[in-house]
């Protein structure tokens, strides 16, 4: 049975939207191990299902062998008569969602699948196990699910570090070390056999892996043979495998890593299961097969359980006056979905190959070469065809000078000897050479450690060069006056040239503290005025002394005495007056300046022609703003905070955002008025104009009734206590004495139906019906082409299924529908097809 559901449909055991089997045309689905799982169909273009065959929308079907399957509507082709369906596998809804990044160390298979579906973007139904024992790593970062699991194409993926093969079954996932198994089924020539189509293919052969780990770790012999290789002509690859990482140098702690022993044994065993499981070393053979299965046949259905093949199953294949006889598997398939288990095509992918023309089993050989392959040493030409190389703990027979031997040392190392003619001599070992590289790697990082302390060195020392240069430059500077009239000097060195009224500040250090003295050039020598600020307690007579631009560090003192005022005079402008117990400023900026630990900030009063204000900086940034000026006062800031009762007298406009606890407005103009969270009690509005009003809930008093608006509906209340509603899903009519809301809606459809029996049709009325009294009303439209035209009409049936209710609750009538036709010769009427009218209405 195939039916139709609603894309978000849980309970599969129903029906959904109905059976698609009396409908469906042209069908068929395909499945492939770790590959392709889908199903087509078509129906005619006007069911009562055309509206419900939508994108996303969920088929049920079966497939042979398995429990019915679900599979999601992904794409749809329409024409005047029909519509084409095509539908994959459940499994392929983790396509849509997406793991960022999760790392998976050290795991087994069913630990691997359980946390790769762990770490999806969002939550999803599916749940997974595996029995593959293998532990790897895996590093998955931005993929969705189902290529993390089966894409072989990228290295950090499931089937690429653990193997295995995936059994979809709807919402349930399994990675298996080996689906499928070997039921003894065995199809031959002349009895099952139809015909076969054989394809060998030799050139994805490789007889000897050159094995590479993390970091390009690789074997200390290089190669790992297999047991069916050609020493005249092995056939050379390289593998990676970055999941074996050692634990020396750089990763000796890291967590991934084993010691280098078990890493190279890992690298060993990697590349002899790539011939022992993956078998690269043996032609690749894909057969396609024509059987007839027994479980199709009449004659042979009780024997059905003996031929059954499923998805992985081993056969054997056979047709002995070809000399073809393969033993495979079953890889992919394809299938109706009318008829239950019947494979439509097979595909059957070999794992093991003979002919039976062959004078040898090549299992027996294989199973010899590797006892063989576990006590001989390896003997293999070098590269230059004239020498011989030798791999194995026992030593070899030489052949000729320069021949090499690799010899097994112990602890993963390898120690390789040349043959001089009279002895083998070691050439080099691996251990040494292991050793030798840590050592190298200890030297380079004390030279390493050396050179930054040398730069640190150096730094310092240029670092105190240059504060020593600096301290030169500053205590062998002058500050010259503009006018050129007296000179202030600054250092410990007495000035070599000075004039009358000339200043020399000279800091000294006395009883282990800093002070500075202070003397004035008497016009032939510097004569001491004070002896640190402190002295300068007393009265200090600058009538003779006119300075200009001093620069100090620090000016300290008692007090400073002036009889006849203080003037201070910048650019020929008055801009400092003290008159008479008056002060008096005349600036165009005043910058008051502090620093703390991480920031500069400053206050600074301007005044001009225009304006006088106030502004505040940190770190060269202006934080706020306080300007008094013709066009009225400015304020700017990140938020200014008005507290008290404030009163605004005129035009208030906001252009960007106002929060207030209490306003009291008269005019309020505003681009776009959110107010959720105004309260507007007994507001009086003759006009009412703007851009934007967004109102969560608003209400109006009307004439025998109340109008309410929220954000999803309009409400009017009546008098009675009912309520009418209007919103997104139309008109409701809510009535509180019987806590009833209902719509108005008319639903109307065909159908068309030519059976009579105790079954019921059912059909799915939209969701706004649910869970409502709806009415029925059924008629019939067309009485449809007659059987045959000599019969006569004797009967009409379009109505309701006596033996059925309706169902409310999912909103689904059962009907029934068919004429009967006969030839008044008293034998039974046939029963053919009418197409009847539904309405329904609340």
């Amino acid at each position: 049975m195939i039916t139709l559901h609603h894309e978000k449909e849980e309970n599969f055991d129903l029906n959904g939207y109905g059976v698609l089997d009396d409908f469906i045309f042209n069908d068929g689905g395909s499945w492939e191990m770790n590959g392709e799982f889908k199903i087509t169909f078509e129906v005619p273009a006007l069911t009562e299902f055309t509206k419900y065959l939508e994108v996303r929308n969920i088929v049920q079907a079966p497939v042979p062998f398995m429990e019915r399957q679900l599979f999601r509507i992904y794409r749809t082709e329409q024409t005047l008569t029909s519509i084409y369906i095509e539908a994959r596998h459940i499994f392929y809804d983790l396509l849509d969602n997406w793991i960022e990044d999760t790392n998976i160390v050290n795991q087994v298979g069913n630990s691997a699948i359980q946390q790769l579906l762990s770490r999806t973007q969002y939550p999803h139904r599916f749940t997974a196990t595996s029995n593959i024992s293998k532990t790897a790593n895996a590093r998955i970062v931005r993929m969705n699910p189902v290529e993390a699991i089966i894409d072989d194409g990228k290295e950090n993926t499931l089937v690429s570090r653990w193997g295995g093969e995936l059994v979809r079954n709807n919402f349930h996932i399994e990675m298996l070390e080996r689906m499928g198994v070997d039921r003894g089924v065995r199809i031959e020539y002349k009895k099952d056999l139809m015909g076969y189509n054989a394809t060998i293919d030799v050139s994805t052969i490789v007889t000897r892996i050159h094995p590479v780990g993390f970091d390009g770790l690789e074997l200390p012999e290089k190669y790992v043979d297999s047991p069916l290789i050609d020493l005249d002509h092995p056939i050379i690859a390289e593998m990676k495998y970055e999941d074996v990482k050692a634990a020396v140098g750089e990763y000796t702690d890291d967590e991934e890593a084993v010691p280098l022993e078990e890493a190279l044994n890992l690298l060993r065993q990697a590349a002899a299961d790539e011939f022992a499981v993956n078998h690269v070393d043996e032609p690749e053979t894909v057969v396609e097969v024509d059987f007839v299965a027994l479980h199709n046949t009449e004659q042979y259905k009780q024997f059905a359980e003996l031929q059954e093949v499923k998805a992985g199953d081993t056969v054997k294949v056979s047709a002995p006056d070809h000399g073809f006889e393969i033993t495979s598997r079953l890889v992919a398939f394809e299938f109706s979905l009318i008829k239950k288990d019947h494979y439509t095509s097979t595909t059957l992918g070999n794992h093991v190959f003979e002919f039976t023309s062959g004078s040898a089993d090549i299992r027996d050989i294989r199973k010899e070469l590797n006892e063989s392959f576990e006590q001989l040493n390896i003997i293999q030409t070098a590269a230059n065809g004239k020498n011989t190389i030798f791999r194995g703990p026992d030593t070899p027979e030489a052949r000729k000078v320069g021949d090499l031997w690799y010899k097994p040392a112990g602890n993963g190392e390898i120690e390789m000897y040349q043959w001089n003619g009279e002895t083998w001599e070691l050439v080099v070992s691996t251990g040494v050479n292991t050793e030798i590289a840590e050592r190298i790697k200890e030297a380079k990082d004390a030279a390493d450690g050396a050179q930054e302390e040398a730069e640190s060195a150096a730094n310092r020392v240029q670092a105190a060069i240059d504060n020593a240069a600096d301290a030169y430059e500053y205590a062998d500077s002058a500050i010259r006056t503009a006018n050129g009239k007296n000179t202030v000097y600054r250092g410990d060195q007495q000035p070599t040239e000075g004039k009358e009224n000339d200043i020399w500040f000279q800091s000294v250090v006395e009883n282990g503290e800093e002070a500075t003295k202070m003397y004035v050039h008497d016009g032939s020598a510097w004569v001491l005025r004070a002896h640190d600020a402190s002295d300068l307690a007393g009265t200090l007579d600058l009538s003779q002394l006119n300075v200009i631009n001093l620069n100090m560090d620090s000016a300290t003192g008692g007090s400073l005495h002036l009889d006849r005022g203080l003037k201070v005079t910048n650019n020929d402008k008055d801009v400092l007056k003290v008159e008479n117990g008056n002060v008096v400023m005349d600036v165009d900026n005043l910058l008051i300046q502090s620093q703390g630990l991480d920031e500069v900030m400053s206050t600074s009063f301007y005044q001009d022609g225009l304006a006088v204000g106030m502004m505040y900086e940190e770190n060269g940034e202006i934080k706020s703003i306080f300007n008094l000026g013709a066009d009225g006062p400015y304020l700017s800031g990140d938020n200014i905070v008005l507290d008290g009762d404030t009163i605004v007298d005129g035009a208030f406009t906001v252009t960007d955002e106002i929060f207030a606890e209490n306003m009291s407005i008269d005019k309020f103009t505003a681009g776009t008025l959110n107010a959720a969270d105004v309260n507007l009690i007994n507001v009086n509005v003759s006009s009412l104009v703007g851009n934007t009003s967004e109102f969560i809930r608003s209400g109006w008093n009307a004439i025998n009734s109340r109008a309410d608006i929220n954000g999803s509906r309009l409400r009017f209340t009546h008098n009675d206590g009912t309520a009418t509603e209007i919103g997104a899903s139309g008109i409701r009519r809510v009535t509180p004495s019987d806590n009833r809301a209902y719509h108005y809606l008319i639903y109307a459809t065909t159908f068309i139906r030519g059976v009579s029996s105790s079954s019921a049709h059912w059909i799915q009325l939209p969701d706004d019906f649910k869970g409502k009294d709806f009415k029925v009303y059924l008629a019939v439209a067309d009485s449809m082409n007659a059987l045959n035209y000599k019969r006569s009409i004797q009967r009409f049936v379009c109505t309701i299924h006596p033996d059925h209710n309706i169902d409310y609750a999912r909103a689904r009538v059962p009907i029934i529908g068919y004429k009967s036709e006969t030839l008044g010769d008293g034998v039974a009427p046939e029963i053919t097809s009418v197409q009847g009218l539904l309405w329904a209405i609340y």
